[in-house]
């Protein structure tokens, strides 16, 4: 008897190992498993703060540099820029003595506005050799927001409805701007309204802070590690993208060389410091480099209304002056029009291959690690 008790006894003990061996077994996979996941989520935001770098650089190749006056919401001054690289001869715009020469060729740094003054100031932002920084959250309300409405003058369907006759009136503004709910219905005349759109609500949403962000540097072809032939300058591009909750600054030392910078990250400066470094080490940071071209493809008459050619009755194509089929170049179809009869002519004209109008990029390198000497 006490010979089979002893045996049950290990057969017994030997079972709970194995199966203590192979739940342990089962939670290290599930961690590893966790772990792959996780590390899948941090590339992906990564990504995202890439495509948002992208936009940003070819957006600011020409658009954000009209003058807003902030207390009526108007703009005093819509100017916008020719490109990071201006396409335009120099000494059609009289600037012959500010070129660059790249590759046999001169050409002027941008962006500039219509008469070839600088969009920018020496030693700031974008002026060559500077960077920005972008931590990335939502607002309540972004600035100039429009409501997301694909249909604000959509043909009545109900009964209770006037009857429009299959016409959707132009009743309502489209796009119809996001403002303060506070103020009412929308009113175009309405300057409370439009001071409202143009500042938006600033105010972060909760949890949609500390997740990504991005720095563009714009290089000045001098760095010691940027090969001759990658870009003229002004054109190339650092970008870093990060998925914690650094908000992109580089190391500690630009943090404090912003008067105030350290207190997002503790209450004193020595705390701010150790918290900063270990965000900076568990980030996911990756480097690229870019060259943004002006190009923009081809193919414009589908981006704006054509007009017949009076002295070519069968040739359509956008027009200016006085008179009817006029002045076409400041018109456009809407994205689902299909075909417009003219003179008995008959053409497709929906912008089925709408041009890019903010340049594309020659190339996006992904770089094996930072660039020297903290260039970027």
């Amino acid at each position: 008897m006490t010979s089979r008790r002893g045996a049950v006894l290990i057969i017994a003990v030997g079972m709970a190992g194995m199966l203590a061996a192979l739940i342990m077994a089962f939670l290290v996979r599930m961690r590893g498993d966790a772990q792959s996941a996780q590390y899948v989520v941090r590339l992906t935001q990564s990504r995202l703060m890439l495509h948002a770098a992208l936009s940003y650089v070819q957006e600011a190749s020409r658009l954000g540099y009209a003058q807003i006056n902030q207390v009526s919401g108007l703009c005093t001054d819509p100017r916008e820029g020719y490109g990071w690289i201006d396409p335009r001869d120099p000494a059609l715009i009289g600037r012959d003595a500010e070129t660059v020469a790249f590759s046999g060729r001169d050409y002027l740094i941008g962006p500039r506005d219509r008469t070839g003054n600088p969009l920018w100031t020496a030693g700031t932002w974008p002026a060559v050799g500077t960077s920005m920084r972008a931590p990335m959250y939502r607002h309540v309300r972004p600035p100039y927001a429009v409501r997301p409405d694909m249909t604000p003058n959509a043909i009545p369907s109900a009964e209770s409805q006037p009857e429009t006759f299959g016409i959707p009136f132009l009743i309502h503004t489209d796009p119809t701007p996001e403002f303060d709910p506070s103020l009412g219905i929308h009113n175009p005349a309405s300057a409370p309204q439009r001071l409202s759109w143009v500042r938006g609500d600033g105010e972060v949403i909760t949890g949609s802070a500390g997740l990504g962000w991005f720095r563009v540097y714009r290089e000045t072809g001098s760095e010691a590690d940027r090969p001759i032939e990658c870009g003229p300058p002004g054109a190339t591009f650092i970008i870093t993208v990060g998925d914690g909750v650094t908000e992109g600054w580089r190391d500690w030392a630009e943090v404090m060389a912003t008067p105030g910078a350290w207190s997002a990250f503790g209450d004193n400066i020595a705390m701010a410091e150790s918290i900063y470094e270990q965000m900076s080490a568990a980030e996911l940071r990756m480097w690229y480099r870019v060259e943004w071209s002006p190009a923009v493809g081809g193919n414009e008459d589908v981006a704006y209304m054509v007009a017949q050619d009076p002295n070519s009755p069968d040739d359509f194509h956008p027009q200016m002056g006085a008179g009817v089929d006029k002045d076409t170049f400041y018109s456009s179809y809407p994205l689902n029009a299909s075909a417009f009869l003219s003179g008995h002519i008959f053409s497709a004209n929906a912008p089925s291959l709408p041009r890019n109008f903010v340049g594309t990029f020659r190339y996006i390198q992904r770089l094996t690690r930072p660039p020297e000497r903290g260039a970027w």
